[in-house]
């Protein structure tokens, strides 16, 4: 009965008089929306005066005065931000391989991935709109390019909704399947240039480099580290072994938290001073192969040898 209610009121014709403000709510929505892209370009040019903030915000854009007209004339006022980035992206041409690194390219990826996903939508759009307009409903004003305007409990137009609903999420698993594949292209290829020193000696040594952790006392010495990896991988495994840690010598944790529990009133310095430090190795192989599976598999059932990939210098704060 309640569906037979709702469906007597929406086929009813429309009372005379009565305001209707979808179309309104509409026209503000989008001089909203458009007053605020333009309040945000105006405040991006207006950074982008800054050298400071021009690098940090992009990095990449040209100068205004090597864009030309109208540019050149106004560089104080215009120094380059919305234009200069279509002038850059269109002018050289868009179809330009990037220059970019793993984690550049994947951002422009995902921005790329919701304009194809907008686009579908577009064109479903395109099908449905008509659909709803002329529709057995009697919305009013905006309401009748909407899904109100199909009556309720007998309209077969349902089936195009649904259909396009399936679509739509058919279009974006297949989306974000392809960025997937795209993803691990992406990464695979950056470790390659990166071990093969493309991108430098230090992002080749990181690539062949462990952070060892929780080694055991016994075996806390560069020859001790060295013995054990090459047990593991072969002699001259090793290309070069780093210790870091065991600042207090021999001291074990339990002779120092005496003197940590008594010095409450020690500065944070005094405290890291006095904690014991950790007992961390940084091992280079001679292998980029052998330096993978080392992260992937178990070194020692007898505890310790924590192995995970070394950072970057650039990673570390030093």
């Amino acid at each position: 009965p309640i569906m037979e209610s709702i469906a007597d009121s929406s086929s009813q014709e429309p009372v005379p008089g009565a305001f209707d403000n979808s179309s309104g709510a509409v026209k503000f929505a989008v001089l909203t929306n458009g007053l605020l892209l333009l309040l945000a370009l105006v405040v991006f040019e207006v950074l982008l005066q800054r050298p400071l903030l021009r690098h940090a915000l992009a990095p990449r854009l040209p100068t205004a005065a090597s864009l030309g007209n109208p540019l050149r004339q106004f560089p104080d006022l215009l120094p380059g931000g919305l234009l200069a980035w279509a002038r850059n992206w269109w002018w050289p041409g868009w179809h330009r391989p990037l220059n970019l690194g793993p984690d550049a390219e994947v951002m422009v990826r995902f921005c790329d991935l919701g304009l194809k996903f907008s686009l579908v939508g577009t064109v479903l759009s395109a099908v449905l709109l008509p659909v709803y307009a002329t529709g057995p409903g009697n919305a009013q004003g905006f309401n009748q390019f909407s899904l109100s305007n199909l009556q309720l409990g007998g309209s077969g137009r349902f089936w195009c909704v649904i259909i396009a609903a399936y679509i739509l999420a058919a279009a974006f698993g297949q989306l974000v399947l392809s960025e997937w594949g795209a993803f691990l292209r992406i990464r695979r290829q950056h470790f390659f240039r990166a071990a093969s020193g493309e991108l430098g000696p230090d992002a080749a040594q990181t690539r062949r480099s462990l952070m060892v952790e929780d080694i055991p006392d016994s075996e806390f010495s560069e020859a001790g580290v060295v013995a054990f990896f090459e047990r593991l991988y072969g002699p001259s495994s090793v290309h070069s072994c780093t210790l870091v840690g065991r600042a207090l010598g021999d001291a074990s944790p339990v002779d120092v938290l005496p003197r940590i529990q008594g010095a409450r009133e020690l500065s944070t310095s005094q405290l890291l001073q006095a904690a014991p430090a950790s007992a961390t190795a940084f091992v280079t192989l001679r292998s980029t192969e052998r330096c993978v599976e080392a992260q992937q598999v178990v070194l020692s059932h007898a505890g310790g040898w924590r192995v995970s990939a070394a950072p970057e210098p650039r990673d570390l704060l030093w």
